[in-house]
Formats: C-alpha cells, sequence, structure tokens
C-alpha cells in the first residue's frame, strides 16, 4: 500500500518480512519493510484505480516496475485462463504462496485471489486473502 506521505518519502507501506532482490529494502518497525521505489512510479500507482480486496490492496511488481491487475480470480478463472485449460497447473504457477491441496479444497472459491500480469515480460503472478 501506498498513501501520499509515503510517495513523497519514496518508501512504500511495506508488509512484514519482505525480502526481494530488485529493490531496496527498507526496515521498518515491527518487522515490516518497505520498498524505495521512484517517486514517479509511487504517484502513477496513486493515480491508477484499485481494486477491490478483502484485507486492501496489495500491488505486485516485476521487471522493477508495478503489474497490472487483471482480475478476482477463482477455480473457474483459473481454467477460463489457462492456455492449455489446465487450471490446476496456472494455479500452482502464478500462486505465490498457498497451502497443498488448497486448489482441491473449497477455498479457491472462498477467498479473494488477485491475479496480475507484468507489461513488460508478460508474467502472471496472484497473492490471495480472506477475512
Amino acid at each position: 500500500m501506498i498513501s501520499w506521505e509515503q510517495a513523497f518519502e519514496g518508501v512504500t507501506n511495506g508488509i512484514p518480512g519482505l525480502d526481494r532482490d530488485d529493490f531496496e529494502m527498507v526496515p521498518k518497525e515491527d518487522g515490516w519493510v518497505g520498498v524505495r521505489l521512484p517517486q514517479e512510479m509511487m504517484f502513477e500507482l496513486l493515480r491508477t484505480p484499485t481494486y477491490l480486496s478483502i484485507q486492501g490492496d496489495r500491488w505486485q511488481f516485476c521487471c522493477r516496475r508495478p503489474m497490472i491487475f487483471i482480475g478476482e480470480w477463482n477455480r473457474r478463472g483459473f481454467m477460463d485462463n489457462a492456455p492449455d485449460g489446465d487450471g490446476r497447473r496456472l494455479f500452482q504457477e502464478v500462486m505465490q504462496e498457498h497451502a497443498d491441496g488448497m486448489w482441491e479444497s473449497h477455498f479457491p472459491d472462498a477467498a479473494g485471489i488477485y491475479v496480475f500480469r507484468c507489461p513488460s515480460c508478460g508474467r502472471k503472478t496472484a497473492y490471495y486473502d480472506m477475512d
């Protein structure tokens, strides 16, 4: 998440335990880690319409720039968007973290799964949240 104040500082709000090697990490309180980003990029994110999520938006990055939010998917969304029709394989490829058996359980239809595409390389990634 990014606020106007953070955009002027050039450091994101962060998340707990963040560890990436493509951006400068900025340690914060209580184990949270922010990311130093160019201000122009942060202001662009603030101007971009956000997406609805359960616990607040969490923009994804690839190729050193923000990814494009392409939608909230459930099991059907993964099956419909898999090039070969194998939604389970696409789910496993793009989900950043997921529990074993998550695809087989009711979970993919009960959680918010947010999918992004890199405008540079085309890679997709996703994360989930829930109440």
